[in-house]
């Protein structure tokens, strides 16, 4: 069995390091603990979930720095080249047009360039209602590709607004005195 930890990488400026490595610091005791490392691809060739969610702008997670049977997880966008997404055995997606209408993010540009069709890929709400399969192997590379869907992110913001409603937290903001449309 191996050992469960979180790895965090920046790819960025000595404070920002400095950074990651206070935040390592921060939670320490988690019961996953948070590792601070200084080389991506030597910290993603000895993980089994990879996660990236960065704003880069043009994809820099190459294929090969992945175990054979990683699951990789694209937060951003453009995080990772194409055949990290290509070359899995098994791709999902939050919602297929959502990510296809991206402009240039990785799974928009292969689908123009016909390197990926909807049947290559699986929405994980399917997965979720059992409609699908998950992971089918133990030995294959799985990708999931997400841009978020802000109706999510909505229903979460009301749960937390009733939670805490709930609970007497919070502080009530006057966001206007006279709103404009109501």
């Amino acid at each position: 069995m191996r050992t469960l930890q979180s790895k965090v990488n920046q790819m960025a400026a000595q404070s920002e390091n400095a950074a990651i490595k206070a935040l390592a610091e921060e939670f320490k005791d988690n019961a996953i603990p948070v590792v601070a490392v200084e080389n991506l691809e030597e910290s993603a060739k000895t993980s089994d979930i990879v996660i990236t969610m960065t704003t880069a702008q043009k994809a820099f997670f190459k294929k090969e720095w992945l175990m054979p049977n990683a699951t990789l997880v694209q937060m951003g966008p453009t995080d990772v080249e194409g055949d990290c997404i290509t070359d899995a055995a098994q791709i999902y997606v939050d919602n297929w047009y959502q990510i296809i209408g991206s402009g240039d993010g990785s799974v928009a540009q292969l689908h123009k360039a016909g390197k990926i069709k909807k049947e290559d890929a699986t929405e994980l709400r399917y997965v979720v209602a059992g409609m699908a399969e998950g992971r089918k192997s133990d030995d294959t590379l799985v990708t999931y590709c997400s841009l978020g869907l802000g109706a999510m992110d909505i229903i979460i913001a009301y749960q937390l607004y009733k939670n805490a409603k709930a609970k007497g937290l919070g502080t009530v903001l006057n966001l206007w005195d006279a709103p404009l449309y109501i």
